[in-house]
């Protein structure tokens, strides 16, 4: 459809130009025929096939997840403060056939209750796992973050920009190890008051089931 409109203003645009130009009038302006999208596909060419994403081994990385874990928390306002510790759930469960993992969240600690979940897939282009976040402390809605795994390691790095009640941007990372198949050890680091970065908090979890 756009490739016959887009042919049928250039046929018109031409018929115009050389009957003015045969009858001895003047030409009128016209108006600039709009440019087609830089995504219009010229004639011959095709549009590529859309294909499912299939399941690939860096999906299965995130299905060892899967399940439900008991979690310690701890989190410092500053360097050399004392943490506060909280205590809570936290589940895993696939979703889209084993394309993304969804986790939920559930912790209570002094400073109150605390509830979050998120979604985490492989992004075949950019070769990096992509995950979206929220909770009842994002103020600007949703986080987004990219990462890499180290299979040596078992480990991930993510990292993301946080969003403060003031509106201040700040960067942090995210590094979870698996310690074992039933404990992972996930650490959040930021910049402190000085810009240097600290632990910011530590979850500690263990699998249930």
């Amino acid at each position: 459809m756009r490739k016959a409109t887009l042919i049928s203003v250039v046929v018109l645009s031409i018929g115009w130009w050389v009957g003015s130009v045969y009858s001895g009038d003047e030409p009128k302006k016209q108006p600039t025929p709009s440019t087609p999208p830089a995504t219009a596909k010229t004639e011959g060419e095709k549009q590529p096939e859309m294909k499912p994403v299939e399941v690939t081994p860096q999906h299965k990385v995130l299905h060892h997840y899967v399940g439900e874990w008991k979690v310690e928390s701890k989190h410092w306002e500053s360097p050399d403060g004392p943490p506060t510790v909280g205590y809570g759930k936290r589940t895993y469960r696939l979703a889209l056939n084993g394309l993304a993992l969804v986790c939920e969240i559930q912790l209570t600690s002094d400073q109150g209750d605390y509830t979050g979940m998120g979604i985490t897939t492989w992004n075949t282009m950019t070769k990096k796992y992509d995950s979206v976040w929220v909770d009842n402390y994002c103020y600007n809605g949703i986080d987004r973050m990219d990462g890499v795994y180290d299979e040596a390691t078992k480990t991930f790095t993510s990292s993301a920009v946080g969003t403060m009640p003031d509106g201040t941007k700040i960067p942090y990372r995210i590094v979870s190890k698996e310690e074992s198949n039933d404990k992972i050890v996930e650490q959040f680091f930021m910049a402190g008051p000085d810009g240097k970065e600290f632990r910011t908090m530590e979850g500690t979890y263990t699998r249930v089931k």
